[in-house]
C-alpha cells in the first residue's frame, strides 16, 4: 500500500472507532449523561491541544528537516519532552480535578479523577508513538496501535453498555475503558521506539528549536481548543448538559466528513516540509491548492448529505433522546466547511514555521468565540451556539486566507 493508502486507513479506523464508541456512550448514558461525559473529555482535549503544540507538530514539522546525524539527538529530546510533559500534566490535572471535586462534590464526582488521569496520560503516550511512526516513515505501525487500541476499547465499550458480567456503563467506567484500552496499546507497541543515543549538547539545542516553534503554537492551540469548547461550556451552564450532549452527538456524526483533513494532518507536514526544501515556496503553494480543491470538495459531499437531513441521522444512531436536534447537524455542517478550507492553509504556515500567522488566525477566532458566545447562547439558546460557531470559523478562514497568500506569493529561497 502507498503511503496515502496507509493514512487513510489509519484515519478510517480513528474516526471510524471514536464514531461507534461515541454512539455506545451516548445511547448508554442519554442524552445528559453524554453531556457530563463530553465535559470531562474536554480535559482530555485540553491535554492533547498542548500536546499537539509543544511535542508532536514540531516532531512532524522540523523531524523531516534534520540531516542524518541529528536524527538521532532530535527524536531522543522530543521523547524526553513527551515524558516530562506527562508528569506536569498528571500534577496539574489531579491537583485541580481534587480542587473541583472539593468546592463542587455534587457535579465532579470523585470517582472521575483517577481514570480520567490515567486516560489524558496513556493517550498521550500513545499518540506518541503513533505520530513519531508517521514522522519517520513507519506508516504501519500507527495501523496496529490504532486497530489494538480501538479494538480493546470499543470490545469494552459494547461489553458495558450491553451489561455483560454485571458491568454498568456510566462516566467513569466510559473513561476507564478509554484509558485501559490506550495503555495496552502503548505497551504493545513501546518497542517500536528505537534506541536512541542522545548527546546533551545536541538535545538542548534540539529543544531549544522545539520550544521557539511551540511558543506560538502553544498559544493558538490553546485558543483553538477555547474556541472549539466554549460553546460546550457556556452552553452546559446556560441551558443544561443536555445541550452539550446534543452539541456533541451532531459533532460526533459530522466528524466522518472530516477524515480527509484529519489523515493529511498525519502525512502532510513532512511532505510539504520535504516540498519545500525541494522547490521552495513554488512547490509549496501547489501542494496547498491541491489540498484546497481535493479536500473541499470531499468535505461539502459528505457534509451535503449528513447535514440537510440531519434530524433523521441523530434520532435513528443515537437514539430517540436526540430527536429535535436536526438543526444542530446542519448548523455545525456549515460552519465545517469553512474549517475544512482554512485546513491547507494553515498547513502552508506551518510548513514554513510561521507559528506567529498560526496564533494569529486562532485568536481572531478566539475572540469572536468569547465575545459573541454567552450573548447569543442565552439570547437564542442552540441556534446561537451555531451562529456564533459559524462566524468563527468564517473569520479564522479569512485570517489564514491573507496570510498564506502573502507568505506564498514571495518569490524567497528557503533557508
Amino acid at each position: 500500500m502507498s503511503s496515502a493508502s496507509w493514512t487513510l486507513a489509519d484515519q478510517l479506523m480513528v474516526s471510524g472507532g471514536n464514531f461507534v464508541g461515541n454512539v455506545l456512550i451516548a445511547r448508554a448514558l442519554g442524552i445528559e449523561g453524554f453531556g457530563v461525559f463530553s465535559l470531562a473529555w474536554l480535559v482530555v482535549l485540553f491535554a492533547q491541544s498542548i500536546q499537539t503544540a509543544i511535542i508532536t507538530s514540531p516532531l512532524m514539522v522540523i523531524g523531516p528537516k534534520q540531516p542524518d546525524e541529528n536524527i538521532a539527538a532530535y527524536y531522543g529530546s522530543t521523547f524526553a519532552m513527551q515524558l516530562l510533559l506527562c508528569a506536569v500534566l498528571a500534577a496539574l490535572i489531579g491537583a485541580g480535578s481534587a480542587i473541583l471535586v472539593l468546592w463542587f462534590p455534587s457535579v465532579v464526582p470523585a470517582s472521575i479523577i483517577l481514570p480520567l488521569l490515567l486516560t489524558v496520560l496513556f493517550s498521550q503516550i500513545q499518540d506518541y508513538l503513533r505520530r513519531y511512526s508517521f514522522t519517520v516513515h513507519s506508516l504501519t505501525k500507527p495501523f496496529l496501535q490504532d486497530t489494538t487500541r480501538y479494538t480493546v476499547q470499543l470490545g469494552l465499550l459494547w461489553a458495558a453498555s450491553a451489561g455483560l458480567f454485571g458491568w454498568k456503563l456510566d462516566v467513569p467506567s466510559g473513561l476507564w475503558i478509554c484509558a485501559v484500552a490506550a495503555a495496552v496499546s502503548s505497551v504493545l507497541f513501546w518497542q517500536s521506539l528505537p534506541g536512541w543515543s542522545v548527546a546533551r549538547g545536541e538535545v538542548v539545542k534540539s529543544a531549544q528549536r522545539n520550544l521557539s516553534f511551540a511558543g506560538w503554537q502553544l498559544g493558538s492551540a490553546l485558543l483553538q481548543w477555547l474556541s472549539s469548547s466554549i460553546l460546550s461550556l457556556i452552553s452546559g451552564a446556560l441551558l443544561g448538559v443536555a445541550a452539550v450532549g446534543a452539541l456533541r452527538a451532531s459533532q460526533t456524526l459530522l466528524g466522518v466528513t472530516n477524515i480527509f483533513f484529519q489523515a493529511a494532518e498525519n502525512i502532510v507536514p513532512q511532505i510539504a516540509s520535504r516540498r519545500f526544501v525541494k522547490s521552495g515556496k513554488a512547490g509549496l503553494r501547489f501542494l496547498v491548492w491541491r489540498l484546497f480543491i481535493a479536500g473541499n470538495v470531499v468535505t461539502i459531499a459528505a457534509l451535503l448529505v449528513l447535514g440537510i437531513p440531519g434530524e433523521a441521522w441523530l434520532s435513528t444512531i443515537f437514539g430517540p433522546a436526540y430527536r429535535g436536534y436536526g438543526f444542530v447537524v446542519s448548523g455545525l455542517a456549515v460552519g465545517l466547511v469553512l474549517a475544512g478550507g482554512a485546513a491547507p492553509l494553515r498547513y502552508a504556515l506551518s510548513t514554513i514555521e510561521d507559528a506567529r500567522g498560526i496564533f494569529l488566525g486562532y485568536a481572531v477566532s478566539a475572540l469572536a468565540s468569547v465575545v459573541s458566545s454567552y450573548t447569543l447562547i442565552a439570547t437564542f439558546g442552540l441556534y446561537g451556539a451555531l451562529a456564533s460557531f459559524i462566524a468563527s470559523q468564517a473569520i479564522m478562514l479569512a485570517v489564514f486566507w491573507v496570510l498564506a497568500r502573502s507568505v506564498l506569493k514571495r518569490e524567497e529561497h528557503p533557508a
